[in-house]
């Protein structure tokens, strides 16, 4: 069985630190996989970049990491066997 940690947030916009502890759980946990999943609307009402653009901004840090366990569930019907991003 795969084993998945899943990192929710704004990502608004997605930094240093968070490749920071998107490589830390993958290095230090038991998990296979780390799922970032942005938020739709947040939890407080602070204003967001658009959905999507968040999306596209998780995936450039993702593919800049290098590391191919780092998945965005939101594009899984369209990953690729190499990086498994959209």
């Amino acid at each position: 069985m795969t084993a998945i940690a899943l990192f929710g947030g704004s990502f608004n916009p997605p930094h240093v630190a968070h490749q920071m502890v998107a490589l830390f759980v993958l290095e230090t946990a038991p998990v296979d996989e780390l799922w970032i999943t942005p938020t739709y609307r947040h939890a407080f009402s602070k204003q967001l970049v658009d959905y999507e653009h968040r999306i596209a901004m998780c995936e450039l840090m993702a593919l800049g990491d290098g590391v191919d366990d780092i998945i965005l569930p939101h594009c899984r019907e369209r990953a690729t066997p190499v990086a498994r991003l959209c």
